[in-house]
């Protein structure tokens, strides 16, 4: 009896292993259409080193993806490597596979590295894919001050200049930008002014002569509630148009001997008539070339008529830095103690100052 029954038994179940073959067979298929190749996802940030704009385009690709299946994607930026806690961005989109550009919707930090990487939710599979980090790439200042003045220590012949400044693109949202002008003079506010999206500012009523005044922008995105101050505060002197450099010379150092009591570096004055390429180097007793003061990354090789070196021009008095020699070489080194020479060279006139350093203090 137990043995009549045991073939119908058997066939029962190989119809059912038949079943669930079938059934599984069937399934495999249906994944595989989704499902193009090996799932991959990469990040493409813009090619510049120093971004353009601090709402830049960056864009997530996808492959391995059937074009109709919708993705979670999670973009990320951080300002270092660990991607952790307090990253700059972190926003989730869906769309299609394939590539899908994401810009932040507020000005990134300035002056800050950023890396990026992207996340996807893989829906064949539950896995979590993760791009290979990109970067870095620089976020530039928000605000750039151009001039007044066009050249450090260069006075400036309107007692109604126009100050310039630029910044990098924004998209609206969050822009466009709103910039607010302060102009002080010996650090008393003279003007406050907002000048709405416009980069250059004309004052209205006149400068003081021979006064020093020092300048600075504020740029705000009132759609995101972001605000930043340019960083760099130039300086100027108002100087009266009908001025007139006598001569081009070269002034003794100072102090000298230096380290001085005051100063830490010695102090450059010169005059120059006409306006003329300048160079202003520093050798030893031997005639070797010790290190380059002029020109620099702030003061170019061909300078308008002017007087240079002083902290204030209308008084002959305080020293400007970037005509000051610390006692290093071209490397940033402190040279032995002793004896240097000065050379100025520009309007057809060379000069050669002494000076005494003592060494780093």
């Amino acid at each position: 009896m137990t043995a009549a029954r045991t073939p119908r038994r058997a066939t029962w179940r190989g119809a059912l292993l038949s079943c669930l073959l079938l059934a599984a067979l069937g399934a495999v298929p249906a994944r595989l259409a989704a499902q193009t190749g090996t799932p991959t996802v990469t990040v493409v940030l813009p090619p510049e080193d120093t971004l353009r704009t601090v709402t830049p385009a960056i864009v997530v690709s996808t492959a391995g993806f059937a074009p109709t299946q919708m993705l979670r994607t999670r973009l990320q930026l951080d300002t270092t490597l660990r991607f952790t806690t307090n990253l700059v961005l972190d926003t989730t989109v869906f769309a299609p596979g394939g590539a899908v550009t994401i810009s932040p919707p507020f000005a990134l930090p300035e002056n800050r590295r950023i890396f990026a990487r992207a996340l996807v939710d893989d829906p064949n599979t539950g896995a979590v894919l993760q791009s290979p980090i990109t970067g870095p790439r620089f976020v530039p200042f928000w605000v750039t001050q151009v001039s007044p003045p066009t050249v450090v220590g260069q006075p400036v012949r309107t007692r109604t200049p126009r100050f310039i400044w630029h910044s990098p693109r924004v998209n609206d949202p969050p822009g466009p930008w709103n910039y607010t002008i302060t102009i002080k003079n010996l650090g008393q506010i003279t003007f406050v002014s907002n000048v709405g999206s416009d980069t250059s500012f004309v004052p209205k009523t006149d400068l003081e002569l021979n006064a020093v005044y020092s300048w600075s922008v504020q740029a705000s995105l009132v759609r995101s509630g972001q605000i930043a101050l340019s960083q760099s505060t130039f300086t100027f002197v108002v100087e009266d148009s009908t001025f007139s450099i006598a001569t081009t010379d070269m002034y003794p150092a100072f102090p000298n001997p230096f380290p001085g009591v005051s100063r830490p570096g010695t102090c450059i004055w010169f005059d120059l008539r006409n306006a003329s390429p300048v160079q202003l180097d520093i050798f030893d007793l031997r005639g070797l070339h010790v290190r380059r003061l002029v020109p620099n990354a702030d003061v170019g090789g061909t300078l308008p008529s002017g007087r240079y070196g002083r902290g204030r021009t209308d008084t002959n008095e305080g020293c400007d830095p970037h005509f000051e020699w610390d006692g290093t070489d071209d490397r940033g080194v402190y040279v032995p103690e002793g004896v240097y020479l000065v050379r100025f060279k520009g309007d057809g006139v060379q000069r050669i100052r002494r000076v005494l350093f003592r060494g780093p203090h």
